[in-house]
């Protein structure tokens, strides 16, 4: 996954025009986080035993997770740079993507094997809280 809106922000948005953009990422990133809390339900359903684990009908697979963030670059780019169709733009996004995908040689021994990312982690940054050890945010 690419993710290009970021989950928490350094700032609170001061003007009219910015409190509209944070709320079109927050509403894009709600879908992010519940398909990452659905992603971490039927994980935990298949571990403790409640699913089938296997790839024929009726059964469950765990889904792995990998993201590829625009890091420096992500950052600032600006809700109005969606509409953004300068080649230069692009190459800039280009640029941005391949450096950090370099990450995946790292983690290339995991893909198809596990996540590369915590969806617990995710599913807290959204919410702002920590999680005590062994309590689920789904089992609320």
């Amino acid at each position: 996954m690419v993710q290009i809106n970021p989950v928490l922000r350094p700032s609170t948005p001061q003007t009219s025009q910015e409190i509209v953009n944070r709320i079109n990422e927050i509403t894009f990133n709600s879908s992010l986080i519940a398909e990452y809390r659905a992603i971490a339900f039927v994980r935990r359903l298949i571990d403790e035993g409640a699913l089938k684990h296997g790839t024929g009908p009726g059964e469950y697979r765990r889904i792995n997770v990998h993201r590829i963030d625009l890091g420096f670059v992500g950052k600032k780019l600006t809700p109005q740079s969606r509409l953004n169709t300068d080649f230069d733009f692009f190459e800039t996004l280009h640029r941005a993507g391949a450096g950090r995908a370099a990450l995946l040689d790292k983690h290339f021994d995991n893909i198809g094997v596990r996540s590369t990312i915590d969806l617990r982690d995710e599913m807290r940054a959204e919410g702002g809280e920590e999680l005590p050890a062994g309590v689920d945010r789904l089992a609320r």
